[in-house]
């Protein structure tokens, strides 16, 4: 496999570990094996970090995993709490309803804060921008 990034290849470089794409899950694992110790590359086919959407919802057992990977205080703070009972509006019918949403912690925030968050805990280097894979 060849790796293109920006008109050149890549031919002469050998990575133990190769992720491709640079998108939550990606750059989560990378973190995470960053955490461990081992040593890995993302490869990335826009020019910068970016989010697909608005916003996510993190539950508890998401919350627990960024208290891993060690991102959860920076993004804490620039979030918005989960009341436990949402309300919605049926667009059929038009009648109000109230679901429960769970136990522990849950919050919204900005897609892009925790894009940012944990690429920018990762080592210099370690996302590769602009490139595509070449079978």
């Amino acid at each position: 496999m060849e790796v293109a990034t920006s008109g050149e290849k890549i031919n002469d470089q050998k990575e133990d570990i190769i992720i491709v794409g640079g998108g939550i899950c990606g750059l989560a694992t990378a973190l995470a094996l960053h955490r461990k110790g081992i040593k890995s590359v993302v490869l990335e086919r826009s020019k910068t970090v970016r989010a697909t959407g608005a916003a996510i919802i993190i539950q508890a057992n998401g919350w627990r995993a960024l208290d891993q990977l060690g991102v959860s205080s920076k993004l804490r703070h620039t979030t918005v709490p989960i009341q436990k009972m949402a309300q919605y509006i049926a667009l059929d019918s038009g009648e109000c309803k109230q679901v429960p949403l769970g136990d522990g912690e849950m919050r919204c925030l900005r897609r892009v804060d925790l894009m940012h968050a944990l690429a920018d805990d990762l080592p210099l280097n370690t996302i590769r921008f602009g490139c595509k894979m070449l079978y």
